[in-house]
């Protein structure tokens, strides 16, 4: 997605440039450092809501749990999330390692799982620049799905 973020920052760059060159041509005026600042903050926001919106890219979550993860892992697979899971030793003993990679836009129904069968799981989540020849379908959240696996 290179060639768009080039083309998104042209045109962010462009708008920069007129809405300074405005700021400048009447700086007589205190109203226009308000709209201003109050055009970049509304950016910024709207940017942050498109970002998380598109939620594009993919996740790599890892999970940290003293307990025992059956059920956690059962979970998640229920919901076709890849999971591998790891034994570890950590600083107090025993755990369990869980690692998955997800699409960005289902990280909040991943974290939701986690939270309901291990609240108190050490969860980390990083970007993801590539994966290859992994297992990264979408979770069964849609009503076709649901239909197709109850026949």
């Amino acid at each position: 997605m290179s060639r768009i973020a080039a083309l998104v920052g042209f045109f962010e760059s462009l708008i920069w440039l007129l809405a300074l060159s405005q700021v400048f041509q009447h700086l007589d005026r205190p109203i226009n450092y308000v709209a201003y600042a109050g055009g970049y903050g509304t950016g910024t926001g709207l940017g942050v809501l498109l970002e998380r919106r598109g939620a594009l890219g993919l996740v790599a979550v890892r999970i940290i749990t003293k307990e025992d993860a059956t059920a956690l892992i059962e979970a998640l697979r229920d919901e076709s999330f890849g999971v591998t899971r790891v034994a570890a030793r950590g600083l107090q003993g025993r755990v369990r390692l869980i690692f998955t990679i997800a699409k960005r836009k289902h990280l909040g129904r991943l974290l939701e799982i986690v939270r309901q069968q291990h609240p108190k799981a050490f969860i980390s989540v990083s970007d993801v620049r590539a994966a290859e020849e992994g297992f990264l379908p979408s979770p069964r959240r849609n009503l076709f799905w649901g239909l197709i696996q109850r026949k």
